[in-house]
């Protein structure tokens, strides 16, 4: 393949990949579904050379770096209420006398929710 159109398909391939990360914050897409777009976009990709999946493994690294770090928080849902892990939150367990105990062990709903949306959970588990 000429290096034009590895280079152009690499260049496709990443401005995708900022798309879905984009669509993903906005849709509060699961984990599951993002994985599926990344997978996709992964795969037009297989006849480049090795370094174009390189290439787009550490965009798609920082980008869901930055989710995690500016979009989503570990939180679970106690008696129907959730409760985020960030100490700062209005949300915090410990500040509505929840224990660390009752909110790690004692719920089945624990994960990484939107911030802007809790009861759309990005990954549970």
């Amino acid at each position: 393949m000429k290096i034009e159109k590895v280079l152009e398909k690499r260049d496709r391939a990443s401005e995708r990949l900022i798309s879905l990360f984009i669509r993903a914050e906005n849709s509060c897409m699961t984990s599951k579904e993002l994985d599926e777009g990344i997978r996709a976009i992964r795969e037009s990709v297989l006849d480049c050379p090795q370094y174009v999946g390189q290439y787009l493994s550490g965009i798609t690294y920082a980008l869901r770096h930055k989710l995690y770090y500016e979009s989503l928080e570990f939180g679970a849902y106690v008696d129907g209420v959730y409760y985020s892990c960030n100490s700062r939150g209005d949300n915090y367990y410990e500040k509505h006398g929840i224990s660390a105990k009752i909110f790690a062990e004692e719920n089945k709903s624990a994960g990484h929710y939107w911030k802007k949306d809790t009861s759309k959970p990005f990954f549970i588990g």
